[in-house]
């Protein structure tokens, strides 16, 4: 079962790392492509009210931690107070002991997802063919989406782009 997980954009790889940890303190990471996590955002429908909170809640967290400016000065010289309204801190990411994937982030060749009982059974399937399977509750399974929805975001991917299911062509005449 995932106990931790986190996501970054990187925008030299143009893919995004998800790193998770699990209960026994086995940590994996990957890489996302735009495909994988483009796999992983159709597994949920997008803009449900729940989601959309947690999407605002984690991009307050991200903000806060890229605005750590300076307090202003006022006119007269003296520190304004600030009226940002505290938000919950995102909890450090804490490593894990074991690294069945290796300490370096492997790329993921495909991803799928299947609703058995009452979890979400995860497989990561890397590029070197080998799986590795989770199970995640469906909880947890929402704010997964929406840190990978908040990257892609980020990312700037599929901005304007609707994608569709079913390839299609037409004649051009």
């Amino acid at each position: 079962m995932i106990n931790q997980f986190s996501a970054n954009y990187n925008p030299i790889q143009d893919r995004i790392l998800f790193r998770f940890n699990t209960t026994d303190l086995k940590e994996f990471r990957f890489w996302f492509s735009r495909r994988v996590a483009s796999k992983l955002l159709k597994v949920m429908p997008e803009g449900t009210q729940e989601g959309t909170e947690i999407v605002q809640e984690l991009k307050q967290q991200t903000e806060q931690k890229q605005d750590k400016s300076p307090q202003k000065l006022g006119s007269d010289g003296k520190k304004e107070a600030s009226t940002a309204v505290p938000v919950k801190k995102a909890p450090k990411f804490i490593s894990g002991n074991d690294f069945p994937t290796g300490e370096e982030p492997i790329l993921l060749a495909d991803i799928s997802f299947a609703l058995e009982g009452a979890s979400y059974k995860c497989s990561f399937v890397l590029v070197t063919k080998k799986t590795v399977t989770v199970r995640i509750n469906p909880d947890l399974m929402l704010k997964v989406h929406s840190l990978i929805s908040l990257m892609t975001q980020n990312a700037g991917w599929y901005k304007d782009l609707k994608q569709p299911d079913v390839i299609s062509s037409a004649q051009i005449h």
